[in-house]
């Protein structure tokens, strides 16, 4: 009886035994599948993450040689409408459109010819002024800087004022008498005009090479520049916040130190009060040059420069130009 006891007990244990051997490997078996299906998948990710590496990779080199081709690496661009339209028909010798942001020439006709560049000489006489002197200091007028031919604003001899006041008079008006009164503050004319030519190699300025700081034709083989040179000079000039707003300004009235004397200027660039988004920068005329223009115009976030040279019509020519980038350029 005790024996049979045994047995029963004996069976009960293998029973359970056995289900629980049962369980445990249905479980063994369930894991197996999920470590395997967890193996799967992170081969899965990790090829799926290779894959789109490489693919970006490829993308990067593809963009890296077309930007090694292209005029800009800049990420602001402006697309080309089709069909391009004709260039136009302008009077100037030479000119340039250029992009100061994509770094990129959008016109040009004979932008490497030598030619006398008139008063947007005073750009780069402005530019050393800035660098050589401190905008509040006192100037006192020469008799032969009053004496100067050109547009002038008025000064007179022994007159004491500003630098900042003589670089709006001189940008603002072109006027002559105060660009040689700038020039002869702290230097010999030849000196002045030295450093002018130092600074226009330093910018980059190639094809340029200056005798006086106005832009008379004195020389009339030596004093010259380029429509591409002109648009470096700008490009460079309009950086300075000084610079920037005097040659924006399109009239304001200059006092002498002691007040006793004023000069109301009107700037000589017409497209400042014709043209929104006109930055304005400089005009020039002699018998020599013709007419000369360098005009800045800003449009969102891009700054366009153009340059005319040897124009019968300087205005009409940029205005025709600034049309023709308007028309061609989808986005501008």
């Amino acid at each position: 009886m005790k024996k049979n006891k045994n047995k029963r007990k004996d069976s009960k244990l293998k029973g359970t035994k056995g289900k629980y051997l049962k369980v445990k490997t249905f479980l063994i078996s369930r894991k197996t599948i999920f470590d395997f299906t967890r193996f799967a998948f992170s081969v899965f990710v990790i090829f799926l993450l290779f894959f789109l590496i490489q693919r970006e990779k490829s993308d990067a080199d593809k963009k890296s040689v077309l930007g090694a081709a292209s005029v800009s690496t800049y990420p602001y661009k402006l697309e080309v409408k089709e069909p391009i339209l004709d260039k136009p028909d302008i009077t100037s010798k030479s000119a340039i459109v250029a992009s100061t942001k994509m770094k990129k020439f959008l016109y040009e006709k004979n932008p490497d010819l030598k030619l006398p560049p008139a008063s947007t000489t005073k750009i780069l006489t402005a530019l050393l002024t800035i660098n050589e002197y401190d905008l509040s200091e006192e100037v006192l007028v020469p008799k032969v800087c009053t004496e100067v031919v050109g547009a002038k604003m008025g000064l007179i001899p022994d007159e004491k004022i500003n630098v900042e006041s003589l670089l709006y008079g001189m940008l603002v008006a072109s006027a002559g008498d105060a660009a040689c009164t700038l020039s002869t503050h702290k230097f010999s004319s030849s000196g002045f005009i030295g450093k002018m030519n130092i600074l226009a190699q330093k910018i980059g300025l190639t094809n340029t090479n200056f005798t006086n700081p106005i832009g008379l034709d004195v020389d009339e083989s030596s004093h010259v520049s380029t429509a591409r040179d002109l648009y470096l000079m700008t490009e460079e000039a309009i950086k300075n916040g000084v610079f920037r707003k005097i040659v924006g300004t399109k009239y304001i009235t200059l006092t002498s130190s002691d007040g006793a004397i004023s000069h109301d200027v009107v700037s000589t660039n017409s497209l400042l009060f014709e043209i929104p988004g006109s930055l304005g920068v400089k005009t020039g005329k002699t018998d020599r040059a013709k007419e000369v223009l360098v005009y800045a115009y800003q449009k969102h976030d891009d700054e366009i420069i153009i340059v005319v040279m040897g124009s019968d019509d300087r205005f009409e020519d940029t205005k025709r130009l600034l049309k023709y980038v308007s028309d061609n350029y989808a986005n501008f």
